[in-house]
């Protein structure tokens, strides 16, 4: 069993090191590996990652990008391993992983296709950011989910990452994970879609593993004038750090990467005073 992190182009080199990071930490006492890997290790046949992983992960970054490095032995062998293993995609992730996406940015809106484990649109980005997304740190803000399993409100970065909608009502096949509220209504942000012979594809259009150390240095890169900086920061301030550990806990469990076992209790445990 290991976990498969891609840190590849399109991807954003600094989320891909938290994601590894993150992961590591949590399943290091369950001795499962998390690696990272590229889009020469996604379009080589037979490679380690279809046979030893149990989870692939895409997290944030360009879809556009990632899907010009895939051949389309790359792009099918991604969706059998869905099929039958676990993928979990968050933000460019996510999108990836809805049939239709429809973003809207500074530019205007672009439609594109992704891997299709959800039948539906990824749509984004929600104006719950101060700007219309531009890629740089304006277009990211701390925002309030919940997890509707638990009924848990907790807080995480949200940088750009869509909402799920469905022409029709959700398939009996999706199950809904995370919603947000807006002005224009409640947004489904996280979904489980069960694929396959015992597949399943979580997706997510927030970042579950951004805490505030790393998301500081993560916002800092992107940054274009202090005030933002600043904005950020000051919305942190209002969290406890153990809060955006909740989202991940959540996350981990519904990923199921270690069966019988509760993160979410664990940590709900340390948080008791």
């Amino acid at each position: 069993m290991t976990v498969y992190i891609y840190n590849g182009e399109g991807a954003s080199r600094t989320n891909a090191s938290i994601l590894q990071f993150q992961f590591s930490a949590a399943l290091y006492p369950f001795q499962i590996p998390v690696k990272t890997l590229t889009s020469l290790d996604l379009n080589a046949p037979n490679a380690k990652w279809q046979k030893e992983g149990s989870l692939l992960v895409f997290g944030g970054g360009e879809f556009t990008k990632v899907k010009e490095k895939l051949s389309s032995y790359g792009r099918e062998a991604i969706k059998d391993f869905a099929a039958g293993k676990k993928y979990l995609g968050i933000c460019k992730g996510g999108y990836a992983g809805a049939a239709q996406i429809h973003f809207l940015g500074q530019d205007g809106e672009k439609q594109s296709d992704g891997f299709g484990f959800f039948n539906g649109v990824a749509r984004g980005s929600l104006t719950i950011a101060p700007s219309p997304y531009n890629g740089m740190s304006d277009s990211a803000t701390i925002a309030e989910f919940r997890h509707k399993p638990t009924g848990l409100n907790f807080p995480a970065l949200y940088w750009g990452g869509p909402h799920f909608v469905s022409a029709d009502s959700m398939d009996e096949n999706v199950e809904t994970l995370v919603t947000h509220q807006t002005e224009t209504g409640n947004k489904i942000m996280g979904i489980k879609v069960k694929m396959g012979d015992g597949g399943q594809a979580i997706l997510l259009g927030y970042h579950p593993e951004a805490k505030p150390l790393h998301l500081q240095k993560w916002v800092l890169e992107f940054s274009q004038n202090r005030n933002d900086i600043e904005r950020i920061r000051t919305t942190l301030i209002g969290y406890p750090t153990s809060a955006f550990d909740i989202g991940f806990a959540c996350l981990l469990d519904d990923a199921g990467i270690v069966p019988n076992y509760s993160f979410l209790e664990q940590k709900q445990k340390t948080l008791i005073p």
